[in-house]
């Protein structure tokens, strides 16, 4: 399977509200290619149905992606990761993550969702 496609699947579910359902194409899209930003999503699919240390260790599996350099640096990892935070209670996490985001995203779509979360 497509790890692309399963991504794609997983975050579509989980911005429709649909955590639980999110899971499995995440993982499957992890196993094919472990692609930072599915981790992200992984990891808020997973604080919103209340599995904070399995959030917390997706989290812990994408932190250098996160405090690399800009150009490593995708904006649904950030989207995801921040709200991961932000569902853990983790607001300076979040905060950061969202503001990495914004200062290279500003007029994306989700900009003013991640401004609403600071």
């Amino acid at each position: 399977s497509n790890p692309v496609y399963q991504d794609t699947l997983g975050a579509l579910a989980l911005a429709s509200g649909k955590p639980a359902q999110a899971e499995g194409p995440l993982r499957k899209a992890i196993e094919g290619g472990d692609l930072p930003a599915s981790h992200a999503a992984l990891a808020c699919a997973l604080a919103e149905q209340g599995k904070d240390a399995a959030a917390e260790a997706e989290l812990a599996a994408i932190s250098e992606a996160l405090a690399g350099p800009r150009a490593h640096r995708d904006l649904d990892m950030c989207y995801w990761a921040g709200r991961a935070f932000a569902q853990l209670g983790m607001d300076d996490s979040a905060d950061e993550v969202f503001s990495m985001a914004l200062e290279s995203w500003p007029t994306h779509p989700w900009a003013a969702e991640m401004r609403g979360q600071q």
